[in-house]
C-alpha cells in the first residue's frame, strides 16, 4: 500500500463513509469508476488480512481463486 493510501485511510472517520458521496446523482461513467476504485481498495485490504488471497500481478485479470 503506498504512503497517499495510508495517509487517507488514517485520516477518515466513520462520518466520511455515511452515504454523501451522492452515489444516485452520478453519471453511470462515474459509478463504475467509483465502484472500480472501491472494490480495488477492498482487495487490497482485504489481502492484508488473509494473504492467501493476495492476487500476483503475473495472474489473469482477476487473479488466481483462492485454495
Amino acid at each position: 500500500m503506498d504512503e497517499n493510501t495510508r495517509y487517507v485511510l488514517n485520516n477518515t472517520s466513520h462520518q466520511d463513509f455515511d452515504g454523501h458521496t451522492e452515489f444516485a446523482r452520478m453519471t453511470p461513467d462515474q459509478r463504475l469508476s467509483w465502484l472500480d476504485e472501491a472494490n480495488a481498495a477492498y482487495v487490497e485490504l482485504h489481502a492484508l488480512v488473509k494473504p492467501s488471497l493476495r492476487i500476483a500481478e503475473t495472474d489473469p485479470p482477476y487473479g488466481t481463486p483462492p485454495k
